[in-house]
């Protein structure tokens, strides 16, 4: 796994440093052309646009950047990479192929619907079975994925593994209406708001998160 995100960080990081001297020109060019942004947004200038909008599709160090303030997965890592409750508050490992996570209560995407064991169940899903996602070789070796209750989700694997860190790159996400931006939907503490291709990108802060909420009003990368 370290490998893994080793070897794809590496390659975006070459990309971000080689892009670093065109950064400020074109941070300079832009700040000529925008209005100025409100106070309570924060501007974050990216070197390189985001790859997707589907936050499982492209493991990339710009992409995650902006993303990872809209959309969580079951569990996140902390500084020192151990496990930590996000979406599930606990969870449990009955057997050496069995984990079954706890979700949180009152957890809601930006369009009012809440999220279910089911729903978590069917975006863990998609990712595993859905051809083109780089996230999909996280979930190789879930050989199940089963909602027993409205609250639980449950993971079987092939063989014992340790699966906890890999689930932490996986993202829950809900396909949202045909045509409606963004196409999906998550439960971070912000919400995608606007996008320009090659420009920029707009995150507005999700008033019905579950957590703490954020600082600021919106994100201007």
């Amino acid at each position: 796994l370290d490998q893994i995100r080793a070897s794809g960080y590496s390659v975006a990081m070459r990309r971000v440093l080689s892009g670093c001297s065109m950064l400020w020109l074109l941070a300079a060019l832009a700040a000529c052309s925008r209005p100025a942004p409100a106070k309570d947004t924060l501007t974050v200038l990216l070197a390189f646009d985001v790859l997707s909008l589907d936050p499982n599709r492209s493991v990339e160090i710009s992409t995650d950047a902006v993303l990872t303030s809209a959309y969580e997965g079951l569990v996140a890592l902390d500084e020192n990479l151990r496990p930590q409750p996000l979406l599930a508050e606990s969870w449990e490992h009955p057997t050496p192929e069995r984990w079954r996570f706890h979700l949180r209560r009152n957890l809601r995407f930006p369009d009012g619907t809440p999220v279910t064991a089911a729903m978590v169940r069917d975006a863990l899903l998609r990712v595993r079975d859905e051809g083109g996602l780089d996230a999909s070789q996280f979930l190789t070796q879930a050989q199940e994925i089963a909602a027993p209750d409205e609250g639980t989700v449950e993971i079987a694997t092939r063989e014992p593994r340790a699966l906890l860190s890999s689930l932490a790159f996986v993202y829950v996400t809900k396909t949202n209406a045909v045509g409606a931006f963004p196409p999906f939907l998550g439960t971070g503490p912000y919400r995608l708001a606007a996008r320009v291709v090659g420009q920029e990108i707009r995150l507005a802060r999700f008033d019905g998160y579950w957590g703490a909420p954020p600082e600021f009003g919106a994100l201007l990368m």
